[in-house]
Order: C-alpha cells, then sequence, then structure tokens
C-alpha cells in the first residue's frame, strides 16, 4: 500500500469516527453545579446565563408546583374545539419588535409569585387581561390588581392537578374575576370564598380566541396586546438569571403557562412575563428563542373596543313594496360582521321613526341575535321608517347615536290600513249587443292597485267578470232582451280591499232588435215561344 493511500485512509477514518467518538462523551453531570450548566451552554453557543434562583434552590416536589399546566392540555380533539381566530392575510406587515413593558408607556402589571402551588394558568390568563384592561381604558398608570385565588379555586383548578388556560378564559368572560383584596392570593387549595359583595366586583371579558401559527400570535400581540401562552419547562429553566433562554440540560420537569408581552425578530426571542416572583430571571421576566420551549400559540382575552360593520339590506319579511296594511309589519336584514379583533355581534337594536335605534324610548327594541323582527305596537297610518343598530360583544353600536337621517340602515314603508272605494260609471238605460262598462276608483294612501268586476244577468247569482285589472274600462257582449247589472271593488297597492257594494252599481238592457227580410219580386209573365 502507498503511503498516499495509507494518508487517505487515515482522513477518512478520523471524519468518520468522530461524530461517533463525540457521541460516546461522557454526559453532563447530574445533578449539575451552576459552573457546569453555564459552561454546556457557552459551548452550544447559547445566549444565556444560569445562575442559583429562588426556584433552583427548591426541592423537586417543591419546583414541581411552580408549573400546573393540566397535562392533556395539548390534546388534538380538546383543542379543536376551542373558539379560534386567524389573522387577516392582508394584516403580514408586523413590526420587528414588541415590548408592552415600554410602548409609548408600560402596558403590564408588577411580577407575581405563584409559590407552591401548580396555579400558574391563573397568573398566565390574568397578566395578559391585566394588561388588556390598561389596553382598553387606554392607561398604563391603571394596574389592575385581579385575584388569581378567585379565578383559580372558584373556577375549578387544584394546586396538585393544575388547570387548562381555555376553562381560565371561559370563567373570566362568562363569571369574571373579582379584585385581589376581595380574595387574596395564600397558594393553598381553598373552596371558592371571595368578598360577600363579589359579584358587583367582577372584571369580564368580553371573549377570548385561541390562536395557532407564529405569526398570528405575533399579529394578536403587536396589535392588540398581551397573551397567554404554554410552555415546556426543563430542568435548566430554574435557572435561569438573563439572556435568551434555548434548553441546554436536563429533563421535562412538566408544563406551564405564562404571559407574552412581545417579541424580536432580530434575535428570534419572545419576551415573557413568569410567575415564579421578581427574584428568579430577569426581574421575574424571560426571554425564550423561538421554536425551542414556548409553543407557536396563545389564549387571547378580548375586551371589544372597535365596533362592529352595520347591518345592510334592510327589507320587508313576508310582504313587498313600500306599503302594507299591516300594523305590526315584520322586518329582515343581512347580519352584520365584526372587526377582526372584536368578538362578534351580540344582536341588534330595532326602531320605527328612529334614525339610530339605541333601545331607548317606546318605539325602540332589542331584537336579539336574530335578524328578522316583527314591530309589536300598532302603528299610525301613514309614512315610517324602520332602522337597525348593529351591536358587537363590547357593547358598541354602529351606528353611534347622532340621531341624524340614514345614520343607520333603514326601510321606508307607508302604513295603509283604509280600503279604497270604486264605482262603475253610470250606463244607459238600453245598450247595443256590446256596449263598454267603465269604473273608476280613489285611494287616499297608497293608491289603487287593480279592479274586480262582477256581473249579474237578470236575477242569476253575480259571477266573476274582470279580475285583477288595472285598466278602468272593458267591452261586455250581451245577448239581446237580457238587462246585465255590474258592481266593481278596488284593491290599493297595500292590499286594502273594498268591501262589495251590497247591491249593483248601475245596470243596462240590451235590445230586442227585430229583423225583416226584404221582399223580392219575381216576373212570372209566360216567355214567349221561341220561334
Amino acid at each position: 500500500m502507498s503511503r498516499k493511500t495509507i494518508l487517505t485512509w487515515l482522513v477518512l477514518s478520523t471524519t468518520l469516527l468522530a461524530p461517533l467518538q463525540e457521541s460516546v462523551q461522557e454526559p453532563p453531570p447530574d445533578p449539575i453545579t451552576v459552573e457546569e450548566l453555564q459552561r454546556l451552554i457557552d459551548a452550544t453557543g447559547g445566549w444565556w446565563v444560569a445562575g442559583e434562583t429562588n426556584v433552583s434552590r427548591l426541592s423537586p416536589d417543591e419546583q414541581q408546583y411552580r408549573l400546573g399546566l393540566a397535562s392533556d392540555a395539548f390534546d388534538r380533539a380538546f383543542l379543536s374545539q376551542l373558539p379560534t381566530s386567524t389573522a387577516p392575510a392582508a394584516t403580514f406587515s408586523l413590526p420587528s419588535s414588541v415590548d408592552w413593558r415600554d410602548h409609548n408607556g408600560d402596558w403590564t402589571t408588577p411580577i407575581r409569585d405563584q409559590s407552591n402551588c401548580g396555579s400558574c394558568v391563573a397568573f398566565g390568563t390574568l397578566g395578559a387581561v391585566e394588561s388588556r384592561l390598561e389596553i382598553y381604558h387606554d392607561d398604563p398608570n391603571e394596574n389592575p390588581d385581579l385575584s388569581e385565588q378567585h379565578l383559580f379555586f372558584c373556577g375549578g383548578g387544584d394546586c396538585e392537578s393544575g388547570w387548562y388556560p381555555s376553562a381560565a378564559m371561559s370563567f373570566t368572560r362568562d363569571t369574571g374575576v373579582v379584585d385581589e383584596l376581595c380574595d387574596p392570593y395564600d397558594a393553598n387549595d381553598h373552596t371558592c370564598s371571595p368578598c360577600t359583595n363579589w359579584q358587583s366586583r367582577v372584571t369580564k371579558i368580553h371573549c377570548w380566541y385561541y390562536v395557532g401559527g407564529r405569526d398570528d400570535v405575533k399579529h394578536y400581540l403587536a396589535n392588540y396586546g398581551p397573551v397567554e401562552a404554554t410552555m415546556a419547562v426543563y430542568r435548566d429553566f430554574d435557572y435561569y438569571v438573563g439572556g435568551v433562554y434555548r434548553h441546554t440540560w436536563g429533563d421535562l420537569r412538566g408544563y406551564h403557562a405564562i404571559t407574552l408581552v412581545g417579541y424580536d425578530d432580530s434575535e428570534g426571542y419572545w419576551i415573557a412575563k413568569n410567575s415564579w416572583g421578581d427574584d428568579w430571571g430577569e426581574d421575574g421576566w424571560f426571554r425564550a428563542a423561538y421554536g425551542d420551549v414556548i409553543y407557536d400559540s396563545a389564549y387571547t382575552p378580548v375586551f371589544d373596543q372597535a365596533p362592529p360593520g352595520g347591518a345592510s339590506n334592510v327589507r320587508p319579511d313576508g310582504w313587498s313594496g313600500l306599503y302594507t296594511n299591516g300594523i305590526t309589519p315584520s322586518f329582515r336584514w343581512d347580519s352584520a360582521t365584526d372587526d377582526a379583533g372584536g368578538c362578534g355581534i351580540q344582536g341588534y337594536y330595532v326602531a320605527v321613526d328612529d334614525w339610530t335605534p339605541e333601545g331607548a324610548g317606546g318605539n325602540d327594541w332589542w331584537a336579539g341575535s336574530i335578524t328578522y323582527f316583527t314591530v309589536p305596537d300598532t302603528l299610525a297610518e301613514g309614512e315610517h321608517i324602520f332602522a337597525v343598530t348593529a351591536v358587537d360583544m363590547g357593547g358598541n353600536p354602529n351606528p353611534t347615536d347622532t340621531g341624524q337621517p340614514g345614520d343607520a340602515p333603514y326601510y321606508t314603508f307607508y302604513v295603509d290600513i283604509v280600503p279604497p272605494q270604486s264605482q262603475v260609471a253610470s250606463l244607459p238605460s238600453q245598450s247595443g249587443s256590446t256596449f263598454t262598462v267603465s269604473w273608476s276608483g280613489s285611494d287616499a294612501a297608497s293608491g289603487i292597485a287593480s279592479y274586480d268586476v262582477w256581473v249579474r244577468d237578470g236575477d242569476s247569482p253575480w259571477q266573476d267578470w274582470q279580475a285583477g285589472l288595472t285598466s278602468t274600462s272593458s267591452t261586455f257582449a250581451g245577448t239581446p232582451g237580457h238587462t246585465y247589472c255590474f258592481r266593481s271593488r278596488a284593491r290599493d297597492q297595500a292590499g286594502n280591499v273594498e268591501i262589495w257594494p251590497s247591491s249593483s252599481d248601475d245596470c243596462t238592457t240590451v235590445r230586442d232588435f227585430v229583423s225583416f227580410l226584404p221582399l223580392t219580386t219575381r216576373n212570372y209573365a209566360k216567355s214567349k215561344p221561341a220561334q
């Protein structure tokens, strides 16, 4: 074997065996010291700093109580039942970074400590809700302090088993959460026992969404405020004191709920609020790399601020045109849609003769979420309008009440309850075998739509002659010697029909003509014989 061949084999052997040699290196020590962990972080090019924290010094059992996201919260069938939302395709022009702690003010609330109870879901939920409440009230200095104790123990959580973000969001929407003074937190399992006047002290969100996909999460975070997220927690996370965390060492300890308050695309990380007190992490906050331990999904509480789109195509229901003889007419309209960040349509105010229905006054009504309505009160004869205002789940109306004509979509209509009048014109006492019958009518409101005309031959029963005729005359062919009587009734544009008169309007007799054949004179003289 040549020297060149030997050298080639040595190079190949070194290259092929290198991964194997790495794979048989000694595993990281367990337990590990802070110094050993930091060497691992540095060796892998990590951007975070390890150190002793209030959590790393706890026993394994105590550390476990610092989590609390239920183990089956990621079940696909379970997640498929949650209310979802996606960002509109046209909105994906997102800022490269957002931090709600410094976003023309600090829109976050102070770091809390869940202590030795698996109640992270309550803290992750209310971290987002409190920030959204400040944004809703446009006051970064409000600093609301809602009760994790009330949310967790009245909602159905317990320190041992933890809870679900979806259940926490639904409780905050349906029941609401009291302030901290009404039900202070003490990190022990409790029965639900808030203060006596708790119902007057609750804060409710208008709705919530489960959002999947990193860009969608960033859209709702950047445009509307902090959201609740979930993450996997490994043993090295207990030692985090700063930097951009990425899992480096240790087994999975479980799952955790947090509040996302920002992100940074240039360095590829999320900014999050934890519930382990301010002696852990970056004064209680942390940054974590995209795609590592924080899942690309979020639970988004909503205080609905923007008004919805309006209802449209207001129209009669069960009748048509401008006129009705119904004194309690029915209407229908096309449903409104809420804005992209909203909670949907709560329902509709409707009104007669009010340009902007808002539920006040005797002629305004709440229709609920249906898109049809029958006016419950009797309407006077004359011109009216029927208008519709859409209201979203946040109570925002479209339109707002300005009282100006055309503010809300509307339909103009006329109530006409008085039947028209008609009359067959006078006929001569005698007529030819064909003659013209004329009639006319009047209606003070909607006008004549059509006529019906009956005829009677002598004393025989009345019979239809003309029905639904819009003209006011027609030619009749009769039998000589017969007397014909006529009567009419009119129908107006509102559908009111005149009652038939009890007697005929007028009669005429067809003349009985006698025909005489002309006499023909014939010459009966004998003809001369032919010669």
